[in-house]
């Protein structure tokens, strides 16, 4: 979904965010409810906050500089 720009509270204040939605299809004969809300939770964890997973994200931001951080 596109990226969309919405109140919300940080620190007590209302303050300006951004909200993207994702959608996925999972086939119920392969996996089932509890880890569909399992996969769900660790894809907004890592779209949240990517450093925790990644690690540090070079200031450049390109694929160049990441591969040079990781050798």
């Amino acid at each position: 979904g596109a990226i969309r720009d919405v109140p919300v509270v940080e620190d007590g204040e209302v303050v300006p965010g951004k909200v993207m939605g994702i959608h996925a299809t999972l086939d119920h004969r392969l996996i089932d409810g509890k880890h569909a809300a399992l996969l769900s939770r660790v894809i907004t964890r890592v779209m949240e906050d990517p450093e925790s997973a990644f690690g540090a994200i070079p200031s450049g931001g390109g694929v160049t500089e990441l591969k040079e951080a990781r050798s």
